[in-house]
């Protein structure tokens, strides 16, 4: 009896806790203490908003995806950069009705892209982002059948798609090809739709906060910064 009321105890304190700092859930997770579930249960969210380190990210996610559902907002989604596709099966999982675009190289970088952010100041290593196949990428998809690839380097990958957009996942680390992703999709996004721009505040990625800033200025389309892992920006159409 003693230790079933000293358990309920230490779990109504968790349960506390979780109301407080949810972002601080992985910790205690991967401890055993809960599950992904049973946080996703108590706040009444999805499960695999807390499934890595990006909780802010990853939880900004769904609740947009939770907007545009409720709003009505018709129109596929897409990335813009997918790696491995670590970002994208989320994207996959909060839009399941949703056609998934996904640009991406599967070689790395452009080295005409890289040769302009050296020029900015970028003093990552670029050989980087090669490791990645569209197969990898598909195999992590809830719903591969929503997946189109479209591979290549941007923007000539953005070729034949007509398609409105009602959100879009920006992740290219470079100027050229987020700037050139901005200019590309803004037209096609539907009224109300979100785009996500990674890296905006990360240090380690200057080309990114230019394109946005450049992007915005031209347009006067106004962006959010975000206080996720590497900083994203967030712009909606209005």
């Amino acid at each position: 009896m003693k230790q079933y009321m000293y358990r309920s105890k230490i779990q109504y304190s968790l349960r506390r806790f979780i109301k407080v700092a949810p972002a601080l859930m992985n910790r205690i997770v991967r401890a055993g203490v809960f599950s992904y579930d049973l946080c996703a249960t108590y706040w009444k969210r999805e499960s695999y908003i807390y499934s890595d380190a990006d909780f802010v990210r990853n939880s900004t996610l769904e609740l947009c995806s939770r907007e545009i559902y409720s709003q009505k907002i018709s129109g596929a989604v897409a990335e813009l950069g997918v790696f491995r596709g670590d970002y994208a099966k989320l994207i996959n999982r909060a839009f399941p009705d949703r056609k998934l675009y996904l640009f991406d190289s599967f070689e790395g970088f452009h080295s005409s892209d890289v040769e302009i952010d050296e020029k900015i100041g970028n003093q990552r290593e670029m050989d980087q982002f090669s490791d990645t196949s569209e197969t990898i990428v598909l195999k992590k998809m809830k719903h591969p059948e929503n997946c189109i690839i479209k591979k290549g380097f941007f923007p000539d990958s953005y070729q034949d798609v007509n398609d409105k957009f009602a959100f879009v996942s920006i992740d290219f680390d470079l100027y050229k090809p987020i700037y050139d992703g901005l200019c590309k999709v803004w037209d096609n996004m539907e009224k109300g739709g979100y785009i996500f721009i990674h890296d905006f505040n990360n240090p380690a990625y200057p080309g990114s906060k230019k394109a946005v800033l450049q992007f915005c200025k031209e347009t006067g389309a106004p962006y959010v910064p975000l206080s996720d892992t590497c900083g994203s920006a967030i712009i909606i159409k209005i």
